[in-house]
Parts: C-alpha cells; structure tokens; sequence
C-alpha cells in the first residue's frame, strides 16, 4: 500500500510566505500530498473546515497583520481541533522560545516549525512523517477488521461444531 495522500491547507497572512509554502508543497502533489489550498486568514480556513476535511493545517502563530483583531494561530488550533479533531495541525512560527512550542503542542498541534531556512525541509519531513503514520493508521484499521472477521468466522465454526456434536450425542 501506497503512502496516504494527504489535503493540506496552508495558513499564512504573510501573502509572500504563504505563496512559498503553497509553491514548495506543489513539488509533492502526487507523492504524499493530494492537494494544497491557502488562505490568508484564519477564518478563512474554518469557513472551509465544514466543507472539506484536511489531513495537515499548516498554521502560521501570528495572523493580524492585514486584519488587526484577527484570531491568532492558537484560537485558531483551538477551534480546528474542535471542528475536526483528526486533522494534524503544523504550528509555523518565527518564534524561538520554548514555551510557544510547548504550548502549542499541549493545545494539540501535532509539531511546531521555526520560520527559518530549514522550515520549509522541516515542513516537508513533517507532512512526509504524518503521511506515513496516517497510511499505518489506515492499515492498522483494515488488520483490525480482517481480524474482527475471521475471529467471527472461527467463532460461528466453533459453535456450528458444537451444535453438530450436541446433535450427534442426543440421538444416541
């Protein structure tokens, strides 16, 4: 089985940054990514959340600087993992301090990437390891159900068995 082939959205106010995030994530349409969509806000986004389900968020921390009073990246983890609990969520940020990755993460991001030169490799390693554990995940479920199956199946043969044998000793 193929790797999972993830949506994913982009969310960056940053129109430049957000163009380079949506033009590094083409380069890997095909292989771990399904399709890419960006937004400049993250209201945008959740608008789109009732409509179409992403595999990755891709969330910048910071999201006021075209509208001020906008909601931040960590209201906006918030609501998509109220929205969908399944999407796994990249918070993107130029901020270095530990406690914004740690709190990020606590509030359910799945990583925490540094606007840096190594981002956008960092974003790519991390969109290729949660397509990997989505793709396991995937299997994972189709092993449980085959399994769920044939222990039914050795359940129903079993008890047919014993029917059968109670039948053959009545009629002695």
């Amino acid at each position: 089985m193929k790797n999972k082939k993830c949506n994913v959205f982009l969310i960056d106010d940053n129109e430049m940054y957000c163009n380079l995030l949506e033009h590094c994530f083409q380069k890997y349409v095909g292989k771990h990514i399904q399709s890419v969509r960006t937004f400049s806000t993250g209201e945008a986004c959740l608008k789109e959340l009732t409509r179409s389900s992403p595999d990755i968020v891709v969330l910048d921390y910071y999201l006021d600087s075209k509208i001020p009073g906008a909601k931040n990246g960590v209201d906006i983890l918030r609501k998509i993992k109220s929205v969908n609990r399944n999407a796994r969520v990249i918070m993107l940020s130029s901020q270095e301090t530990i406690d914004v990755a740690v709190n990020s993460l606590k509030l359910g991001a799945s990583d925490y990437v540094v606007k840096n030169e190594q981002a956008f490799d960092q974003l790519q390693a991390a969109v290729e390891k949660i397509s990997k554990a989505l793709t396991l995940k995937i299997r994972l479920k189709r092993i449980k159900v085959r399994n769920i199956i044939i222990l039914t199946a050795y359940f129903f043969l079993i008890l047919g068995l014993i029917i059968y044998a109670k039948r053959e000793h009545w009629e002695f």
